[in-house]
């Protein structure tokens, strides 16, 4: 009898270190593969909220044909990187003609994001390569999406075979069926990081 229950204790624990070692891999592998877009407007009055998505509207713009020609997370990042610079003053041109007295930062760096739910898919909860853009003071609501891969700019199944994420991931991020506890131990293990990143 205590055999067996050594035996099941040792099976038990083998799968446990299966299934974390292999959530660990697929949150390893979207910090690595997605660059999320973090857009910080100047306040919630009504007026700072149209203003913000305003201004997602055109940065949008500058990146529909980088966007295209983007192949890895490491394109996207080293390009935002590089042309840091020229879109936030072109934002605050914009801003300006607008007649906003705000001026716009853009910098990049690993932020610590929830849950969020977009349209069609869903990203766990996690640190993730960010571009965020504060305008003002940056402490009304926020817009969240993802520059790379660019589902922004394109439906989720385009952007995802465009760089070739496998059908299991895909079907964690949209919800297919049996999919919804790996998605949810996932959030679990994002959470979990998070909690240690802010502390």
């Amino acid at each position: 009898m205590k055999k067996t229950a050594k035996f099941l204790w040792c099976v038990v624990f083998v799968v446990t270190l299966g299934v974390v070692g292999a959530l660990i891999a697929d949150m390893q592998y979207l910090q690595e593969n997605v660059v999320r877009l973090h857009v910080r407007a100047n306040s919630d009055s009504a007026e700072d909220q149209l203003e913000k998505l305003a201004v997602r509207d055109e940065l949008l713009s500058y990146l529909s044909m980088p966007a295209t020609e983007f192949k890895t997370a490491q394109d996207a990042k080293a390009y935002l990187q590089e042309n840091l610079h020229e879109y936030e003053d072109r934002i605050n041109s914009y801003l300006l003609e607008q007649g906003s007295s705000h001026q716009a930062k853009l910098i990049m760096r690993r932020e610590a994001f929830d849950t969020r739910n977009y349209e069609s898919f869903r990203l766990p909860a996690g640190i993730y390569d960010s571009l965020v853009v504060q305008i003002g003071s940056g402490v009304g609501q926020n817009w969240w999406c993802v520059v790379f891969p660019s589902l922004c700019l394109q439906d989720f199944y385009t952007a995802a075979a465009a760089v070739d994420m496998d059908t299991d991931m895909q079907n964690t991020l949209t919800g297919g069926n049996g999919y919804q506890v790996r998605f949810f131990l996932l959030e679990c293990l994002g959470k979990l990081e998070n909690f240690f990143y802010k502390s």
